[in-house]
């Protein structure tokens, strides 16, 4: 190392003395330059003789090289998609498809997943502004864009693409089923959904009654209500809020979320789900539990856990957030 030093300083020499050929005082300029970049190179050579045991003396170590070892090389067995180190477990990666105008499930499930390192989360978004039943509403959830950005997520070769939404619980739970298959097919990654989640704890759990708290207008609320009586579940408990704009959601405050759930809770359902992914619920969760006696599954909570489950990591692990990551199906 050193003597790349030494060789460096003469080259920069024979440089500056061309540059200062045919002027005194260019010459004089490019002398002093010459000079202080000699006592640069020689202060540098000083110190990393130093590190080696060695002393520098200037001329006495003229094609001095050192024997520096090699750094040492990482070795590693690729992992299908991954680089494992050693001493270290192979990275999880969870793909997590979310409406454009959403604002709260990217950091709700970042913060979820904060006391698991080994675990990742990545988005892709698709186009949805607005929750009704209107034709350009349900237009929003054509597969083709939701697939479009399920590719993307592919090329971060995650292990596991969840649709954190809640479409069909208006749409009609088959939608997710055929979503999921075409997810698959298309990037052969495993897919789930936040409905399909809470519909596999709901069976896990014998819930027949289940309490409601959404955002949701009127004709949506009645169609999630429609859609669980064709599973055997009664929803005659609930609370919605008639807004449409699915960005406001975010900004229901959380005394009104709250009073949303405790007033569903006063009917004493067997469960209450949070059916929205824009809503700041699930933070709230785990309080009202433990106050309430009665379980609550938020749908981005559904979304991270069965992601986890496909992913094959416990979620159990992930604590503070409710009940819902100690079920066992």
């Amino acid at each position: 190392m050193p003597g790349r030093y030494f060789r460096l300083g003469a080259f920069a020499g024979v440089l500056v003395r061309c540059l200062g050929t045919g002027n005194a005082g260019v010459r004089r300029r490019v002398a002093g330059w010459e000079t202080v970049f000699q006592g640069f190179v020689a202060a540098v050579v000083s110190v990393s003789l130093r590190r080696h045991g060695e002393s520098f003396r200037p001329g006495a170590n003229a094609g001095h090289r050192c024997n520096v070892p090699a750094a040492p090389r990482f070795a590693f067995t690729p992992q299908p998609g991954h680089a494992k180190l050693p001493g270290m477990s192979a990275p999880v990666r969870l793909g997590m498809l979310t409406p454009s105008s959403n604002t709260t499930l990217e950091p709700v499930t970042t913060a979820m997943l904060a006391g698991l390192p080994s675990v990742s989360v990545h988005f892709s978004r698709f186009r949805v502004t607005e929750i009704a039943l209107t034709g350009d509403a349900l237009a929003q959830f054509d597969d083709r864009p939701i697939l479009a950005a399920a590719e993307l997520l592919a090329h971060a070769k995650v292990d596991v693409i969840a649709w954190n939404g809640t479409s069909s619980g208006w749409l009609g739970f088959d939608a997710d089923i055929r979503l999921c298959e075409r997810i698959e097919s298309a990037t052969g990654i495993r897919a789930s959904t936040s409905m399909l989640a809470l519909n596999e704890i709901l069976a896990a759990t014998g819930v027949k009654r289940f309490g409601l708290v959404t955002p949701y207008v009127d004709a949506v609320q009645q169609r999630i209500v429609a859609n669980y009586a064709t599973l055997g579940i009664t929803c005659d408990a609930e609370r919605h809020l008639g807004i449409q704009d699915n960005f406001a959601f975010a900004r229901v405050s959380a005394d009104t979320l709250t009073e949303m759930i405790r007033a569903v809770a006063a009917d004493k359902p067997d469960a209450i789900g949070i059916i929205c992914t824009n809503l700041q619920a699930a933070p709230l969760v785990s309080a009202l539990e433990a106050e309430l006696g009665i379980p609550i599954y938020d749908t981005i909570a559904t979304a991270v856990w069965k992601s986890l489950r496909l992913a094959g990591v416990d979620p159990v692990r992930v604590t503070g957030w409710g009940r819902i990551f100690g079920v066992v199906v």
